[in-house]
């Protein structure tokens, strides 16, 4: 591996905050090694064959850094901030879980849902599915993840994610999805993960104890303990 930082563009944010990741992480060295120094290199396969080789090895800290590098500061130098725009955190920890499961992607056998799910080769009858509808009192909730037996379609684990939420109102309605789902599902656990929350934002949030919540930029734990732990897989 070569030895030499990339070098820092003053047009762009991102590269400055790259550098700061680079001093600090051996991770991060990798992967400018896998870009070449070229950020026209990137995509997300590239992004998940790298977070297969170190789902061990990457704390929560070091996903919440992974989208701060790659879109956050561009999306606020192009649209001014990024909202609604959360595609790309998902992913990151839907990889994460994936790889920690060894699933892989299979079609679904509904014919009116085009979407894939992922079944685990380490846990027989485990699947796993993004924005998957689960039937609760008087309709439907589509949590972000959600973890559950193929065999009894009993729910397993439902995660919620969240960037940067700007006060307590987005949070609060993340949690009265989760409790919704928890009324119906008792034993199903409940993981809310924000990238970056605001510290007054943390202190005014009232989380029921069934709900594990992480705010992943002051987490030095690994992804795949917490995801362990808190969803009892893995």
């Amino acid at each position: 591996m070569r030895n030499n930082k990339p070098s820092a563009d003053p047009r762009s944010g991102r590269d400055v905050h790259f550098q700061k990741q680079f001093d600090e992480s051996p991770l991060f060295r990798e992967l400018h090694e896998l870009l070449k120094e070229d950020w026209n290199n990137l995509s997300l396969n590239m992004i998940n064959e790298f977070i297969a080789k170190y789902w061990q090895s990457l704390k929560c800290s070091d996903i919440a850094e992974m989208y701060f590098t790659f879109i956050f500061t561009d999306l606020k130098e192009i649209k001014g901030n990024s909202t609604q725009f959360t595609g790309f955190s998902e992913f990151l920890i839907l990889r994460s879980l994936l790889h920690q499961l060894g699933a892989a992607a299979k079609p679904s056998k509904d014919e009116d849902d085009k979407r894939y799910y992922f079944e685990s080769k380490r846990f027989e009858g485990l699947r796993v599915q993004a924005d998957r509808k689960i039937p609760v009192n008087g309709g439907n909730v589509q949590p972000d993840i959600t973890i559950y037996d193929s065999r009894s379609q009993d729910i397993k684990g439902v995660i919620e994610v969240k960037v940067c939420p700007q006060s307590k109102n987005a949070l609060n309605l993340a949690i009265k999805q989760l409790d919704r789902i928890h009324k119906k599902h008792r034993s199903a656990k409940m993981l809310l993960l924000i990238f970056d929350a605001k510290r007054k934002t943390k202190k005014e949030l009232e989380v029921p104890d069934f709900i594990t919540l992480s705010n992943l930029r002051d987490n030095g734990k690994h992804i795949c303990e917490l995801l362990k732990e808190s969803l009892l897989i893995g």
